[in-house]
Order: C-alpha cells, then structure tokens, then sequence
C-alpha cells in the first residue's frame, strides 16, 4: 500500500496546473503517488499534464470521455486511491515544500487525528487576500468537535488536507453547494483535526465561491430551511435512540447548520445528506 495519495481533479486549469503539479513534485517528503483526473478540459491542461507524467512515474493521468461534473470527479479520485493517507488539492492551489513532511509526521504519531493541513492561505492571482480558518478540533467528544466545526466554518480550507483513509471508508460526496462542508463533518465525528503554522496550502479564489446563490432570494433560503428542519427532525425521532445529551447537542448543530445555511445561501444541499449527516451525528457521539 502506498503511504499517500493526491487526487488532483481539474478542468480547463492550464493557467494553474503546472504550478500546482510542480509545488507536489517539489516536497521534501517523497513517498506519494498523483491521480489526476480531467474532467473533459478544452484548453491544453491535456498537454501540461503529460509533460508532468511523462518524467514521473509518481504521476498518473486520466482524461474522462465527457465532462461529469465536478463532484463525480472527486469521487472518482478517492474511488481510485489505495494508500495510507489522502489528500485533495485543487488544480489552481499549491502546497509549501513541508506540507507532505509535517502533516504525515503529525498523523503517524497521533492514531486518533482523522485530518491534518497547514494554514490556508487565499490568493487572487498573486495577491494574498486573506487568511483562511484554522479549523483546530481536539475535542475528544465527537458532538463537541461537530458543533465547533460549524460554528467556526467561515471557509473549508481543510477540506484540502491529508485524511486519514481508514476514516473514509463510508464517506460519500453528495452533489449540491455545501457537500464539502458534510463530507468533511463526518471525518471530524471520527477523529480530532490539526493546522499547523509550519506549513500551508496556497489556494486561488475561484468563482464558484462567489457566485453560490448568489441570485437566490432569501424566502427560498428560508423555505429549504423549514423544509431541513422538518425532515431531519422527523427522521431523528423515528431513530427512537436519541439521548437528552445528545439530543442537546444535535439541536446545537443544526441551529448552527439553519444559520449558515442563511448567511452563506447554502442552498444546494440535498435533504437526504442531513439525514446521513444525523445518523453519524448520533452513531459517533453516543
């Protein structure tokens, strides 16, 4: 088994790839394996790619036949990933030459961290705009490291940092806005999250960021929302296994879940990865 894993998904990305291609081949830790996996590009993303893998066994190219769509693509990188560690980068983002070191270091002599990544740094070209969150999780109740994580999710940097895979083994993406913050939610209900300062992860400022919902109107923000509360609830009660202290905890969240939801118009998710997201919810911090 290899010790780590980068799925790199990318599409119409020549103006980044090389760049983000080169700051992996670049580490002082070098024990990896690269899956890149086009989603169909149009631009010569094909062509910088193969100049990559053409000089580093390490590096793996896949073109799909069409384009099928961005969550699929991630999907298909962690279905083709067998290594002890996993980690996403983003084809417009790069690591620092430590990231790998440190973060496998971490990991390897900590069994109960289920993530670790450096400080997420955002960029607008060459620009740096801001500092992304520190998203530090050590509570040991699973509840606990749940209701920090949304409290604090201003941004998902750590959705790009190196997983733990025996924590992802009933893990799925689920399309719609928002999939990365459950997808990552239910890692941290398994294990504790670390950032360290020492390193970071370069990320460009896309826009699809920016333009989620950007045109939704916030009486449909609120009817998705009552229609949120209604489902997961009644699914919660029929679960009849359903503690005070949990229950306590579980209504916490999903307060904070309704108000992100409202602030950032989040509202892509599907109902059903709430009802995925309650039963870990209730399973992990019982």
């Amino acid at each position: 088994m290899k010790k780590i894993v980068i799925g790199v998904p990318v599409y119409n990305g020549s103006d980044y790839i090389y760049d983000a291609l080169k700051s992996i081949q670049r580490q002082t830790f070098q024990d990896f394996f690269v899956l890149i996996s086009d989603n169909c590009s149009n631009d010569n993303t094909q062509e910088i790619c193969n100049e990559i893998v053409s000089n580093d066994h390490r590096f793996i190219y896949t073109r799909q036949d069409k384009n099928i769509g961005a969550f699929a693509n991630f999907d298909y990188l962690l279905s083709q990933a067998n290594a002890e560690y996993f980690m996403f980068l983003g084809h417009d983002d790069e690591i620092s030459e430590n990231f790998l070191e440190v973060c496998v270091d971490y990991l390897d002599s900590n069994p109960d961290t289920s993530i670790t990544s450096g400080i997420p740094l955002y960029y607008e070209k060459k620009y740096l705009k801001y500092t992304g969150v520190s998203h530090n999780h050590a509570q040991n109740n699973a509840g606990s490291r749940l209701v920090d994580y949304y409290y604090r999710v201003k941004d998902n940097g750590i959705f790009y940092g190196l997983i733990r895979m025996a924590m992802l083994s009933d893990e799925d993406f689920h399309e719609g806005v928002g999939g990365d913050h459950f997808w990552i939610a239910g890692i941290i209900a398994k294990g504790k999250t670390k950032v360290h300062k020492k390193c970071h992860v370069q990320r460009q400022l896309g826009i699809a960021s920016s333009q989620y919902g950007s045109s939704i109107s916030t009486i449909l923000i609120i009817r998705q929302a009552n229609s949120y509360v209604s489902e997961v609830f009644l699914s919660m009660i029929k679960m009849l296994q359903v503690n005070m202290i949990n229950l306590g905890s579980l209504i916490s969240v999903m307060i904070i879940i309704i108000f992100r939801m409202y602030i950032k118009r989040l509202i892509g998710i599907k109902q059903f990865q709430l009802r995925t997201f309650v039963k870990n919810f209730l399973k992990l911090s019982s």
